[in-house]
Formats: C-alpha cells, sequence, structure tokens
C-alpha cells in the first residue's frame, strides 16, 4: 500500500466516532475477561468494579450509538442497507 492511499484512506475516517468505538470494543472485552478469568480479590477491587460499570452500562449504548450513526451518514440506499444487515 503506497503512501498516497494511506494519506487519502485516513482523510475519509471519522476520527472521534472510530475512536469511540474502539473504546466500547475494548471495554466490552475488558468486562468480559473480568467476569471470566478475575479472582474474587481482582473482581471485587475498585478496578474490577470500574471495569464491569465501563463495560456494561456505557460501551453496548455506544457502540450501538455510533453504529447507528455511520448507517444514517452511510450515501447507499435503504435496500441496500437492509439486504447487507440480512
Amino acid at each position: 500500500m503506497s503512501n498516497f492511499t494511506k494519506k487519502k484512506t485516513m482523510k475519509e475516517r471519522n476520527l472521534i466516532p472510530d475512536f469511540l468505538k474502539g473504546m466500547a470494543i475494548f471495554f466490552m472485552i475488558l468486562v468480559h475477561i473480568v467476569e471470566l478469568f478475575a479472582t474474587t480479590e481482582v473482581y471485587n477491587s475498585i478496578f474490577g468494579r470500574i471495569a464491569l460499570f465501563l463495560g456494561a452500562v456505557p460501551a453496548a449504548p455506544l457502540f450501538l450509538a455510533i453504529m447507528g450513526y455511520f448507517l444514517s451518514v452511510n450515501k447507499k440506499p435503504f435496500f441496500k442497507k437492509l439486504k447487507r444487515g440480512f
């Protein structure tokens, strides 16, 4: 991939929604790791409580809202989006 192609692709990206979506995914993965593999001490610690909160309450709704945003700014016709969803 040439430098020109990389620069063109980065200009087309929406950095804030991409960053927020990445953070939501990170926290959702973190909460699953804490729930499955953490010891009782870690699970009940302040780190465990923060990880459980950030991975549950704000992460999933934020992820869905960002995906809705990307769906709304997409220029494709509705039926193409619906077909892709199925």
